[in-house]
C-alpha cells in the first residue's frame, strides 16, 4: 500500500487535470499591421483613409509604390486610432493600379489593397532649338526649364567630320545614344540625354564641332525616372539617293513612357511630318547648303507598352536618318 501511494504521488504532476495552471503561459501574438485604403486614389493631397488591423501604429516611416507603379513616396499627416487610419502619400509619376507598401513603427511592413493612381505622368516642360546659322553648331537661347527632370537633345549633323561637344549652362552631364551612320556625308541623327539635371529659368544648351553642319532641338520633360530611364532605342539610316519616308520602330517594355523620334535630312529637305499622334513642339529646321543639315523632332507618351513604328514623311526624296528612343517614368 505504501509503495502504491508513493507511485500515485509521483505520477500526479504528469496528469492533465483541468484545474492545473499552464506551465507555458498565455500565447502572445506577434504585432500585426495591415491596412486598407477605402478611397480609390491616394496622392499628396488625397489621404489613404481606411482601416488597419492589429497593433495600432504610431507612425509610418516609409512607403514605396509596388509594381507596376514604382518609386518612394513621401508620407505626411499620419493618424491611426480605434481601427481607422489616414495618411497622405505622394503619387508616383506613372499611372495605373498598384499597391502601396508602408512600413510602420511596430516595425512591420504591409501592403495596401489595390489603389488606382492617376499619376502626374510625363509632360513636356520646355523646348528650344540650336540653329546658329554657321556650320559649327552653336548655343540655344535662354530657356526656362524649371520643373523638368529629364532633358534630351536631338542632334542633326554631317555623318562624317570632327567630333562634337555637348554641354549646357548649368554643367549637366550629357550621355550620347547610338548615332545613325548613313553612307556618304549625309544627314546623321543622334540623341544626347541629361538625367535628373540641374534646371533653371534661363538655361542654355550648346552643341559644337568644326564644320559639322549641326542643328538640334532640345526637349525638357517632367515625370521621367531619376536614374536609368532609357528603355529602348533604334536608328534607320537612308543615305545618298533618298526617299520620301523614313520609318523606325522599337518595342517598348514600360507603359506610360515618353517616345521621342527625330529625323535628320539632307540636301533638298525642308520639312517632315510624322504620324501616330506624335507632337512636334518646334518648327522644323530646313537644310541649308554648306551650313546645316535639316531636323524635325517629335514625342508621344505611350500608355501601353509594345511596338511603336512612326513614319516620317519628307517634302522630297532626300537622304535621311531617323532615331527613336523611349524613356520610362
Amino acid at each position: 500500500m505504501k509503495w502504491g501511494f508513493a507511485l500515485l504521488l509521483w505520477a500526479l504532476p504528469a496528469l492533465a487535470l483541468p484545474w492545473q495552471p499552464s506551465a507555458i503561459g498565455p500565447v502572445v501574438s506577434p504585432p500585426v499591421f495591415a491596412f486598407t485604403c477605402a478611397n480609390a486614389s491616394v496622392s499628396a493631397t488625397t489621404a489613404c483613409t481606411g482601416t488597419y488591423t492589429g497593433t495600432a501604429p504610431t507612425s509610418i516611416t516609409s512607403a514605396t509604390w509596388q509594381s507596376p507603379l514604382s518609386g518612394s513616396s513621401t508620407i505626411t499627416s499620419f493618424t491611426a486610432s480605434g481601427g481607422t487610419l489616414s495618411f497622405t502619400a505622394s503619387t508616383p509619376s506613372s499611372a495605373g493600379t498598384g499597391q502601396l507598401s508602408a512600413t510602420s513603427n511596430i516595425p512591420q511592413t504591409a501592403l495596401s489593397n489595390n489603389v488606382v493612381i492617376s499619376g502626374t505622368g510625363i509632360a513636356l516642360v520646355a523646348s528650344t532649338p540650336i540653329n546658329s546659322g554657321t556650320a559649327n553648331g552653336g548655343t540655344s537661347g535662354a530657356t526656362n526649364t524649371t520643373g523638368a527632370d529629364f532633358e534630351i537633345m536631338a542632334i542633326s549633323r554631317f555623318s562624317s567630320g570632327s567630333s562634337i561637344t555637348v554641354s549646357d549652362s548649368l554643367s549637366n552631364t550629357w550621355t550620347p545614344l547610338t548615332a545613325s551612320n548613313p553612307t556618304g556625308t549625309e544627314a546623321s541623327c543622334q540623341f544626347y540625354t541629361a538625367t535628373n539635371p540641374t534646371v533653371g529659368s534661363a538655361q542654355t544648351f550648346s552643341a559644337t564641332g568644326t564644320g559639322v553642319a549641326l542643328v538640334a532641338q532640345i526637349f525638357a520633360f517632367s515625370g521621367v525616372a531619376a536614374s536609368s530611364p532609357l528603355d529602348q532605342q533604334n536608328t534607320n539610316a537612308l543615305g545618298t539617293g533618298g526617299t520620301t519616308t523614313n520609318m523606325v520602330s522599337i518595342t517598348t517594355t514600360v507603359p506610360n513612357s515618353v517616345v521621342i523620334d527625330m529625323v535628320s535630312f539632307g540636301a533638298g529637305g525642308t520639312s517632315a511630318t510624322i504620324n501616330d499622334s506624335f507632337i512636334k513642339p518646334l518648327s522644323d529646321i530646313p537644310y541649308d547648303t554648306s551650313v546645316n543639315e535639316g531636323v524635325a523632332g517629335a514625342y508621344f507618351v505611350q500608355e501601353s507598352a509594345g511596338v511603336i513604328a512612326p513614319t516620317w514623311t519628307l517634302n522630297a526624296a532626300v537622304a535621311s536618318s531617323a532615331c527613336i528612343a523611349n524613356f520610362h517614368p
